[in-house]
């Protein structure tokens, strides 16, 4: 079996915490960062390891990397989800949006999701108009 197949087998058998912990670190290895944070448990805001691109931190840019350890693909109800508590709180002043949106999905995203994904446009108008189906009961509080 080749080498691939080992690390494929071996990041699937992570659980939530080590897989946000391989990440910051994965992360702590990419020179564009001036810092790594991971936020974990409740009250996260939707970021599981952050990437600051300079020392202002969230007041400046950064990359989100949210984790997903599932036992399937990532369902589309929460990639949206997840996504718009990130812009839920950048709206209401707690950091800045991130330039970039990661999801560390080990097992994939599912087909809806991609599509969405590819289809940027889709993606916004799904956002807005089924805010209530996805994302109005996902955020806390």
């Amino acid at each position: 079996m080749g080498t691939n197949y080992q690390y494929r087998r071996q990041l699937l058998a992570l659980d939530d915490d080590q897989l946000e912990e391989f990440v910051r670190q994965w992360a702590l290895k990419k020179t564009e960062y001036a810092e790594v944070e991971r936020f974990t448990g409740t009250g996260d805001m939707g970021r599981d390891v952050v990437g600051f691109l300079s020392s202002q931190r969230h007041e400046g840019a950064w990359h989100n990397y949210q984790c997903k350890q599932y036992g399937r693909t990532l369902p589309t109800d929460t990639g949206i989800s997840e996504l718009g508590k990130v812009l839920y709180y950048s709206f209401k002043g707690e950091f800045t949006a991130p330039e970039k949106f990661f999801f560390v999905a080990p097992r994939g995203i599912n087909r809806n999701l991609k599509s969405l994904i590819f289809k940027l446009s889709k993606f916004k108008t799904t956002m807005i108009d089924e805010w209530g189906k996805y994302c109005a009961n996902a955020i806390v509080e």
